[in-house]
């Protein structure tokens, strides 16, 4: 699907011609978005926050802050008018901006009181101009946990540890080192283009301004060390082995590696039986921003780090050596089960790779300080608020199939000439 038919299409575009007035307020609302985000951004460098900022990301911010937000919310305000039976939507916002500041940053929790006041105008329009009779529920998807930028941590990505333990065995070796494609390429002919135009600048500073000549070379070392012409516009999000094809992709502080060269997947036992990948996951195991390293093994799911291995069968966590892995992320039970479902897709990586997490803060492997997508904090624990009239607060709800059931369930129409209804 297109972006424009996902965004709406020619239905929001009607709605931008019929309501002029709020499309001037949203263009004054991104040049004030813009604004903000330039100063936050400057802050959060002046103050050494533990991130990069990203290069389109002031862009994203305008297109989903204001007018994704302001289309959305007239869209739901004009389905509630035309009565159409079930309305569902997305605010992302505070989302974005919680992996770009922290979940508990002023600049998210201040953004938070911006999608309340659309849900408010949502719940005027339901009591006084509502098609039809309607329940209002909230809810979310998922929590976020403070983190650290892999890349920052430990001046590389996570693709580029991968490389670089590869290509050292492949030189110990005597063989010819691996050759990769990024999303990234930091090495290409331009990727050096940024300091380049830094050190010219440098270099026509006349000779008595030393000062500033000086603290212009050391922004082009800063530059140099971290950014490649590519990378500033869109950070790397996966990496690709052609010579012994090996794909890494990751989010935040979940990443997916696969030794591409087997079509199927592989138990643990085919990984650690061939050389070169037994060592990469022994590399990884010891490498300190990697907390959970995960694999099939048979019928169950093997996870181990640094402290201890385990296999998860059913949900029920056996440790077999050491402490229990999981334990900086958690030991409940629901967590094992869905840990064991996520290995168990057919499509997982053939390794899982948690990012290491101390109690507080998780490494993610996406430039941000706000994370999830894996175990370990807030990140596990949504929340929903709805009528008490819908009973959910009596209702088992262990994943996303249960929440549907119990939500639709309340609004099946029965008669004698309908078949019961299952689960199935």
């Amino acid at each position: 699907m297109s972006v424009y038919r996902r965004l709406g299409g020619t239905r929001m575009a009607l709605l931008i011609a019929l309501h002029p007035i709020r499309t001037v307020l949203m263009l004054g609302h991104s040049v004030l978005e813009w604004l903000r985000e330039e100063w936050e951004r400057s802050a959060g460098e002046l103050a050494r926050r533990r991130t990069h900022s990203e290069g389109l990301f002031p862009y994203i911010r305008i297109l989903t802050n204001v007018i994704v937000r302001e289309l959305q919310t007239m869209a739901i305000l004009l389905d509630i008018y035309l009565g159409v039976p079930v309305i569902y939507s997305t605010f992302m916002q505070y989302d974005e901006l919680a992996h770009h500041f922290g979940p508990a940053s002023w600049q998210a929790l201040r953004d938070l009181r911006r999608t309340d006041a659309r849900i408010r105008s949502i719940r005027r329009m339901m009591r006084n101009a509502a098609g039809r009779d309607y329940d209002l529920v909230v809810l979310s998807d998922h929590g976020m946990a403070p983190s650290a930028s892999y890349r920052v941590l430990y001046r590389e990505s996570l693709g580029r540890t991968v490389q670089r333990i590869l290509d050292g065995d492949a030189v110990r070796l005597g063989r010819t080192p691996l050759s990769t494609l990024t999303s990234e390429n930091p090495t290409s002919e331009y990727g050096d283009v940024g300091p380049q135009l830094i050190d010219t600048l440098a270099q026509q500073t006349p000779p008595q301004r030393r000062a500033l000549r000086r603290a212009l070379r050391r922004f082009r070392n800063w530059v140099r060390s971290r950014y490649g012409v590519r990378e500033l516009i869109l950070p790397e999000k996966y990496r690709v082995d052609e010579r012994h094809d090996i794909v890494v992709t990751y989010s935040s502080s979940l990443a997916l590696l696969y030794f591409a060269s087997t079509p199927e997947r592989l138990d643990l036992a085919d990984i650690v039986r061939e050389r070169r990948r037994g060592h990469l996951y022994t590399e990884l195991l010891a490498h300190p921003g990697i907390g959970l390293v995960a694999a099939l093994r048979g019928p169950a799911v093997h996870v181990e780090s640094a402290r201890g291995r385990a296999i998860i069968s059913e949900g029920i966590v056996d440790v077999v050596a050491g402490r229990n892995p999981l334990e900086p992320y958690g030991t409940e039970p629901p967590l094992a089960l869905a840990l064991e479902r996520l290995v168990r897709q057919p499509n997982a990586g053939d390794l899982v790779l948690f990012g290491a997490y101390d109690g507080y803060e998780i490494v993610c492997f996406d430039d941000q300080v706000g994370a999830h997508g894996a175990a370990g904090g807030n990140q596990l624990f949504p929340f929903l608020v709805a009528p008490k009239s819908l009973g959910l607060d009596k209702a088992l709800l262990e994943d996303a199939r249960d929440l549907h059931r119990e939500l639709m369930m309340k609004y099946v129409r029965r008669d004698e000439a309908s078949p019961p209804i299952t689960d199935s």
